[in-house]
């Protein structure tokens, strides 16, 4: 099966803009993972109450998601704690918050510096302690390019059909083979059936390379 190749900078612009595109596609897929029977909700354009969307379980708490359309950590602690911290105020019931970037956060480990990914985890520790001072039980989770890129390579026309709007590119999936097979049969009619299939002794050579 052949995988797309994905690249967040070349998502289709949304509403005028890559930023609303990237804010738009995480939206749908934390709709394709909320469970059967759970409201969900997709904050309109303007003030998002910090999320851009977020579904209800039955005992009422909520996940929300927040998408940030940039490629590094310079700049975006300081817009998630704005964004954080509205949606904490906004959604008193909020029990997950699930940041959304289209980059994988770099992790080089160099003495006397912190990489991105060493930033993320002081942010997300910062916020979790917040949380419990206010008496709040919060779990922070990331998706990352390497999160997302793995959802939308999922094996399923509701995945790839994704791909194809957002990026206008083919996901080559189970089912896309599935439906060249029938027009390829269809194409065919009564031109072939197994019944007339005839074997021929070179087909052997084929087969074991001889030829």
């Amino acid at each position: 099966m052949s995988l797309p190749d994905i690249n967040f900078v070349n998502i289709r612009p949304y509403d005028g803009s890559r930023h609303s595109g990237f804010e738009e596609l995480c939206s749908q897929l934390a709709y394709l993972e909320t469970p059967p029977g759970y409201e969900f909700y997709r904050k309109g354009r303007g003030a998002d109450a910090g999320v851009e969307c977020y579904h209800r379980n039955p005992d009422g708490s909520e996940v929300g998601l927040q998408a940030k359309y940039v490629f590094e950590w310079d700049g975006l602690g300081s817009q998630l704690d704005d964004s954080i911290r509205t949606a904490l105020d906004r959604h008193p019931n909020l029990k997950e918050y699930v940041v959304c970037i289209p980059f994988d956060l770099p992790d080089a480990r160099k003495e006397k510096s912190k990489s991105a990914r060493g930033k993320w985890e002081d942010w997300r520790k910062k916020w979790l302690k917040k949380a419990e001072d206010e008496g709040r039980e919060l779990s922070i989770t990331l998706w990352g390019k390497s999160e997302l890129v793995g959802r939308l390579s999922n094996d399923n026309a509701v995945y790839g059909g994704r791909v194809l709007y957002w990026f206008d590119i083919d996901a080559f999936n189970q089912e896309w083979f599935i439906d060249q097979f029938e027009k390829t049969k269809a194409a065919l009619g009564a031109r072939y059936t197994p019944e007339s299939n005839v074997e021929l002794p070179i087909r052997k050579n084929f087969l074991e390379g001889v030829i």
